[in-house]
């Protein structure tokens, strides 16, 4: 995987996982285990819920790359063939004479099998030894393939089966499990955004932003589909300029109206708002007097004194490219923590220096506030 594609990665960790919530299913706080079809102290399981969920964004964080020691090293094989066919594209082709089109008791207890299981293993990595981790696991597996070879037209559990397999380390499996959600119901969001997130992961942005193109004219009012192509449009910059996708200045300013879509969608937000704002500092030629606006417009939202002084720094920044130098030296005179005291003084050599040479961001967004 390229640098590139795992900064994309991420980036998208950090926002996402700011936002978590909107694609989780009901929270459970139970180490149940494969099989399990209850979950003492776990709101209610609602497959109707579920289904819902899946027209919401997932973060894009359900690949090896994310799981370190835990669920990415799950070892989990197809069953014998004498339990479930398996078709090329690693999704059941042969169906049971059968009427019906789902039976959504036994997806329901496999879906919780499955959240039961990735959330023991978020709670606490070691939850089990390795034999036992993968041969719940490997329960879980069968359990999905065989309800698909019983009902194969089933889309919602063909992506909670794509969605186990990004979570168990095997995205490539997962992008064709994806695929043919894809074909079944081609008005998914969350699908397209699953399949772009194999291509960016690919270092592939192209088929990536179209995807996402997709996903956001699916579910235009979804904030996370603008803020993944504003951050696909930063990290694959250098990429979309050579291949003449944009001109600096269009690329600019459709990452920047893609960030500011994505705050505006989702105001109570603020790791998007502050995405926003920062994204003047990756543009070629940024608006300065915007980026100022949006520093202001965030210093007028809060009265943690830690975002304050940190915001604070931000627009002495655009207020010395501005040269507003008085206004500037103004902010940077008044007090900041130790932690933005290297910030400070970097940006009072800068207003003393002579040079107009762009800088990096000076300052991370705090923790309460990250977006970066």
């Amino acid at each position: 995987m390229s640098l590139p594609a795992i900064k994309y990665l991420l980036s998208l960790l950090a926002i996402l996982l700011a936002v978590a919530g909107w694609a989780a299913p009901a929270q459970a706080q139970s180490n149940g285990g494969a099989g399990s079809t209850s979950n003492s102290g776990a709101a209610p399981f609602s497959l109707d819920d579920w289904q819902a969920h899946l027209r919401a964004p997932e973060a894009p964080t359900r690949s090896q790359l994310y799981q370190g020691n835990d669920a990415g090293d799950i070892v989990i094989h197809p069953p014998p063939a004498a339990s479930v066919t398996i078709a090329a594209n690693h999704l059941p082709n042969q169906a049971v004479s059968t009427n019906a089109k789902s039976d959504d008791d036994r997806l329901a207890a496999i879906a919780i099998s499955d959240r039961d299981f990735f959330q023991a293993i978020d709670a606490n990595p070691n939850v089990w030894p390795e034999d036992e981790r993968n041969r719940r696991a490997q329960t879980i597996y069968n359990q999905y393939t065989q309800y698909i070879t019983d009902y194969p037209d089933d889309v919602t559990a063909i992506v909670l089966y794509g969605k186990f397999l990004r979570r168990a380390g095997k995205p490539d499996l997962a992008y064709d499990v994806f695929r043919k959600a894809d074909l079944l119901d081609p008005n998914l969001a969350v699908v397209k955004q699953q399949l772009a997130n194999h291509f960016a992961e690919a270092d592939q942005p192209l088929p990536a932003l179209d995807l996402l193109r997709q996903a956001e004219s699916i579910a235009p009012s979804e904030p996370v589909y603008h803020y993944e192509i504003g951050e696909l449009l930063n990290v694959f910059y250098d990429r979309f300029l050579a291949n003449k996708t944009f001109d600096a200045a269009g690329l600019d300013k459709t990452m920047e109206s893609e960030f500011a879509r994505a705050a505006a969608l989702a105001p109570q937000e603020k790791g998007f708002a502050w995405r926003h704002a920062e994204c003047y500092y990756d543009q070629r030629n940024p608006d300065w007097n915007a980026a100022l606006s949006a520093w202001l417009t965030l210093g007028s939202q809060t009265t943690n004194p830690g975002e304050l002084q940190a915001i604070r720094l931000h627009q002495a920044r655009a207020l010395i490219e501005l040269g507003r130098k008085d206004e500037a030296r103004s902010l940077l005179a008044l007090p900041v923590s130790s932690m933005l005291e290297a910030s400070r003084t970097a940006l009072l050599r800068r207003l003393s220096a002579s040079s107009a040479t762009p800088l990096a961001s000076p300052v991370a967004a705090p923790a309460a506030a990250s977006a970066t």
